[in-house]
């Protein structure tokens, strides 16, 4: 009988190295898929819709293009060296969608900090945990730790998907869910319905390839000038991969 017990002790912990093994995170698989190197960019086309507060009309969305270039490191106020990533926009207007072309200017700085925990952004002056490490399924993490935003949480759905942006097919992808929910909030006014969904898609040797923010607020059947949905997707880059 204890040779029996010993038998199934053993076989217990072959399975759980086994579940381990097949989600092995490394350092360097979460950096693959969050480079930061100065001088890349990648460009994306983007769509922000706002929604008519007259009535529950979709108006059209303004589209653009956005361009992130990393520029070189710099000193910041905690004395991390992070990279800087300047952000400039171009109107969509000019070539073709199969051929665009561009005429960028300036909209603001961000910054960018990598450590063995976690993954960083800082847009403007509002700092997100995009990432954590390492990189199991299903793992969570507060994204709004260190800025004074409510908490939100961010999951690992997927750190090994395939998905198709713009017609190109990308291998080996992390799927970040950042939020969703639907909830009635009680209102003296009427009743209010808001619909919050988010994600960002990391892939390999590039970064992020598409961002996707939907928040609806509705009330009495009209939406409220906060509802938004964004759509970020990659269209051109200069990493080498």
């Amino acid at each position: 009988m204890k040779m029996l017990d010993r038998l199934l002790v053993v076989l217990l912990l072959v399975g759980l190295w086994s579940c381990n093994k097949e989600y092995d995170p490394t350092p360097d698989y979460l950096e693959a898929v969050y480079p930061i190197e100065s001088g890349k960019f990648r460009v994306y086309h983007v769509v922000d819709t706002i929604f008519e507060t007259a009535n529950s009309d979709l108006l059209e969305g303004q589209t653009y293009y956005k361009r992130e270039l990393t520029g070189d490191t710099e000193e910041d106020l905690l004395g991390r060296d992070v990279h800087t990533m300047r952000i400039d926009v171009s109107p969509d207007t000019l070539g073709t969608p199969d051929n665009p072309s561009y005429n960028w200017s300036y909209r603001e700085l961000w910054t960018q900090y990598a450590d063995e925990d976690f993954y960083e952004r800082i847009e403007g002056n509002t700092r997100f945990l995009v990432m954590r490490n390492p990189p199991y399924p299903n793992s969570t993490w507060d994204g709004n730790l260190f800025n004074n935003q409510n908490p939100q949480i961010y999951e690992f759905k997927n750190i090994d998907t395939t998905v198709t942006v713009q017609g190109n097919t990308y291998a080996n992808c992390v799927f970040v869910e950042q939020q969703e929910f639907y909830r009635p909030v009680a209102d003296t006014n009427g009743p209010i319905f808001i619909i919050e969904h988010a994600y960002e898609i990391y892939a390999p040797g590039i970064g992020m390839i598409k961002k996707y923010y939907k928040s609806l607020e509705a009330q009495n059947g009209v939406f409220t000038p906060e509802s938004r949905i964004l759509l970020e997707e990659l269209v051109a880059h200069n990493f080498d991969i």
